[in-house]
Parts: structure tokens; C-alpha cells; sequence
């Protein structure tokens, strides 16, 4: 039996709601605790006889239906459970900001590395030193299956997200300085999640939802700004390359099981 891991934000979370899925599949509401704090989860299982079954994870979520910004958000936990839960391997969503033209507001690229510029450690092993290769951060294989069925995928490259501490958006100047280091796309929440699933060796992938011009680089002018609004309405609209997604790494991990 297959169990992928799903970790999204609070907007694209809505892609793995019952209704929008035709109802083919059933959730339960769960909590999982971990060494660093409950973590709630739902379980999403066939409802048509299929073995295979996905865990759904947002990231943000706090107490009382709070959002937790990005910077507060407790990674280990979240990976934690994840792992806990049994997921063969994880896909997670990322609403980033673009600066290469190959990827405008509106389109889903795969994450192929990462620049961190954040300064914080994420790791398990606070301990001991246990130095974790990561090498294939972002697994090669995951995103192959994921290019050779889903024409949505077929970009001239994989991008590099830039990682920013957030919770405010970047400015100019710095997504000029990110341009220049080879980064394409930039985003809040990646490191963490990705260096601990390395740790624990739980095959990755992630897709970054172009939902923005970055700071300074909208073709309107450097004077545009970036509305939050147009970014929830763009995920809304990328919801079905997700879900897309997320059926095909599970017909992928059901045949390597």
C-alpha cells in the first residue's frame, strides 16, 4: 500500500477538499503528537477499493484556527508526523514569487534546488553531528514521473527557490541580488520542510505555484505592487495541476511498492 504525504498552505489545502476530488475518497480528522507539538492531520482513503491513501498537512496551522506566519512555524513537528503517519514520500506546495519569464503568475514549476539565505537551522539532531547529503534534495526520480505526465511540467528548467525568512515580501533590491544568483523563483517555507525530509530519507518533491510578479519585476513597472488578493485567486486556479500531481506519485509509489 502506497501513502503520500501532502503539505500545503492554508490556500491550496481546499484542493484536497472531498467535494473538489468528485468524492472519491473519505478523510478523517486526526492529531498526531510529536516531541515538539500536536499536529493536526487529515487522512484522505479510497472510497472506491483503492489501497493507496494520502495524509494532509497545512503547515500554518495554529490554535483557535490561527494561521502561523512562516518564520513561527514549527517544521519539526510538522515533518515529524508526517513520517509518523507512514508516508512513503511527500509532496508540498509552495506560493512563490517568479522572476523568470518562463514561469509567469499562473503557472506550476517543479523546485529542482534551493538557495537559502534565512541563516536558521532546521535538524533533528541537536545532539550529535549527522551531516545529511542533499545532493538530491528535491528527488530526480519524483519529478520525472511528474514531467512525463503532466504536460503542465514541461518548462525549459527546473526552478531554484530562493528561500526568505519572511513574513514580509522581499524588496527590490534583494530579488535583483537573488536574480543574480541564479534564482528563479522565491518563497517562505521550503528549507525547513525539505532538509528534515532529507534526514529522514523520505523521497521529495515540490511544486512552486507562480502566483506573483517578485518585487520589482512585474512587466507593469517596478512601481507595482503585490496584492495578496491576486495570490489566493491564483491558487485557487492552479489547484487542479496539484491534484493532478498527487495522483500521479501515487500511481508511481503504488508501482515501485
Amino acid at each position: 500500500m502506497a501513502r503520500l504525504g501532502l503539505l500545503t498552505g492554508t490556500g491550496m489545502a481546499a484542493a484536497f477538499d472531498i467535494t473538489a476530488m468528485g468524492g472519491q475518497w473519505q478523510a478523517t480528522q486526526t492529531v498526531s503528537s510529536t516531541p515538539f507539538g500536536e499536529v493536526p492531520l487529515t487522512v484522505l482513503e479510497s472510497s472506491e477499493g483503492r489501497k493507496d491513501s494520502m495524509v494532509l498537512l497545512r503547515r500554518h496551522h495554529g490554535p483557535d484556527g490561527c494561521s502561523t506566519p512562516p518564520h513561527a512555524i514549527e517544521h519539526r513537528a510538522n515533518i515529524f508526523a508526517l513520517d509518523a503517519a507512514g508516508c512513503d514520500a511527500v509532496l508540498a506546495t509552495y506560493s512563490v514569487g517568479t522572476m523568470a519569464d518562463w514561469l509567469p503568475p499562473g503557472e506550476v514549476g517543479l523546485v529542482g534546488d534551493l538557495l537559502d539565505f534565512t541563516g536558521r537551522v532546521w535538524t533533528f539532531h541537536d545532539e550529535d553531528a549527522v551531516h545529511t547529503d542533499v545532493g538530491d534534495l528535491f528527488s530526480s526520480a519524483l519529478r520525472t514521473s511528474l514531467r512525463q505526465k503532466i504536460p503542465e511540467f514541461n518548462h525549459p528548467k527546473d526552478c531554484i527557490l530562493a528561500m526568505m525568512p519572511g513574513p514580509h515580501y522581499e524588496t527590490p533590491a534583494q530579488i535583483r541580488a537573488l536574480v543574480t544568483l541564479g534564482a528563479d523563483v522565491v518563497g517562505m517555507t521550503v528549507s525547513g520542510e525539505a532538509l528534515l525530509l532529507a534526514e529522514l530519507a523520505r523521497p521529495f518533491v515540490a511544486l512552486a505555484l507562480s502566483s506573483n510578479h517578485a518585487a520589482g519585476m512585474d512587466p507593469r513597472g517596478e512601481e507595482v505592487g503585490i496584492d495578496h488578493h491576486e495570490i489566493d485567486d491564483q491558487a485557487e486556479r492552479m489547484a487542479v495541476v496539484v491534484r493532478n500531481a498527487a495522483s500521479v506519485l501515487l500511481d508511481h509509489l503504488q508501482s515501485q511498492a
